[in-house]
């Protein structure tokens, strides 16, 4: 009884300090004769003690608490699973709705953890003047998003914002459109006011990205959101679809735009000057730190 509560506390506290940092996802990590927490902020990990003597001694029993929270198979631990729970928050000044999703990984020396931390409550409120796109570069996004028909690609590293960049852009577009998302997972939900009908990839049963878009075209829309273009079928129906006056909004991991083009060509069984001519734009993000209103100190170089 009295590990239990232990562990409970232990958990909660890995999560309330993951608030105060403003983390965007929670590593647990076991090593050969220890286990860490550490908190990735600002696109950096920092190992934080968040109570070192009780996770060494616990930490089978916080992995076991988190697989509770996630429903996840406790008995499984020989490969890679993963599970999603949702709190709410009190920061103070209000109730904030945080979904995490867990995504364990099976290491030498046990069960590695990852909590991805996706506050729905923030992102609520995220438009696209929000994001840093300014200027000319604004504008031009702007003129490509609002066209009726085309394929619009975020490319960009893991971790750059794309899915955000996407969020943001289906908010601006959506009045009085039909909207349909094919995600895995479905990190953020959209507010009923947009009417956009998510569904979410399920490999397991049979529903791939392939399987959505196929019955996309059939239900009439206006704007197909992709969550990645990472096979030939999908790269391929996303094209067809902006052919047929769908405008499609979908994702390639490539270092900058020039690199969206050698990797449809490698994708797609087309010529490249069909897949240009449906292309209207393609955007490529990076996340870059802003200066602290806080902390920040006057420098001069030498």
């Amino acid at each position: 009884a009295e590990d239990g509560r232990l562990t409970m506390t232990l958990v909660d506290k890995i999560i309330q300090v993951g608030h105060q940092v403003k983390a965007s996802d929670i590593h647990l990590e076991p090593l050969r004769e220890r286990f860490r927490v550490r908190y990735r902020i600002e696109g950096e990990l920092h190992e934080i003690d968040v109570n070192n003597y009780e996770l060494q001694i616990l930490y089978q029993c916080v992995i076991a608490r988190f697989k509770i929270l996630g429903k996840i198979a406790l008995d499984q631990k020989d490969q890679p699973q993963g599970g999603s729970f949702s709190i709410q928050y009190d920061n103070g000044k209000e109730l904030q709705d945080i979904d995490y999703r867990i995504s364990l990984l099976p290491t030498k020396y046990g069960e590695g953890m990852v909590l991805r931390v996706l506050n729905q409550s923030k992102m609520e409120n995220v438009q696209l003047t929000d994001l840093g796109i300014t200027g000319d570069l604004h504008a031009a996004y702007l003129r490509q998003i609002t066209r009726p028909q085309g394929l619009i690609i975020l490319t960009g590293p893991t971790g750059s914002g794309k899915s955000t960049t996407l969020y943001a852009t289906i908010k601006h577009i959506a009045g009085g459109k039909k909207i349909l998302t094919a995600e895995n997972p479905i990190e953020y939900a959209y507010p009923e006011e947009y009417s956009v009908t998510q569904s979410q990839v399920n490999p397991a049963r049979g529903v791939g990205y392939d399987e959505l878009m196929d019955e996309f075209v059939r239900h009439d829309p206006d704007i197909i959101m992709l969550g990645e273009a990472r096979n030939k079928r999908s790269s391929r129906i996303a094209v067809e679809a902006a052919q047929t006056g769908h405008l499609v909004l979908t994702t390639m991991h490539t270092e900058d735009s020039t690199g969206v083009v050698p990797r449809m060509r490698e994708l797609l069984s087309m010529k490249v000057e069909q897949f240009l001519g449906q292309t209207k734009g393609v955007l490529a993000q990076r996340l870059v730190k802003k200066v602290c209103q806080h902390c920040a100190q006057e420098y001069t170089p030498e």
